[in-house]
């Protein structure tokens, strides 16, 4: 990891990226921003173990779910991968917390996406190329 480029990363308030070699798992890393959302996002993360010494805090699925419906969002509503990492997210947890999505779903502003989103991982799983 670069120490130098991620204080720089901090500084700048920018995403950065760290990869854990021996899984070649790839870990984005955001800045938490002084909004009640991401502060209370923030207070919901989780530890996930990768190795023995390996435990890094994660967000919640929910959250998860909420952040890439304000990313589909804010860049024109056209990124398929954000879409469908969504509704996949949808398709397979099964006991998310419902209240706090559509909570913060509707004060996000992306409660319209969530629903729809919603009515697509309740259908028939996608088929055909770049299902």
């Amino acid at each position: 990891m670069d120490e130098e480029a991620l204080a720089e990363a901090v500084r700048s308030r920018t995403s950065w990226n760290i990869f854990h070699l021996p899984s070649g798992l790839k870990i984005d890393l955001f800045l938490c921003k002084n909004t009640p959302y991401d502060r209370e996002a923030f207070s919901r993360r989780r530890r996930f173990r990768i190795d023995v010494d390996v435990e890094p805090f994660v967000k919640s699925v929910e959250d998860s779910i909420l952040k890439k419906l304000e990313w589909f969002r804010d860049g024109g509503e056209v990124s398929t991968t954000q879409w469908r990492d969504v509704v996949e997210l949808l398709r397979v947890n099964t006991s998310l917390d419902e209240a706090y999505l559509c909570k913060w779903a509707l004060s996000l502003g992306v409660a319209d996406h969530l629903t729809r989103a919603r009515r697509e991982a309740a259908g028939p799983l996608p088929t055909g190329p770049g299902a």
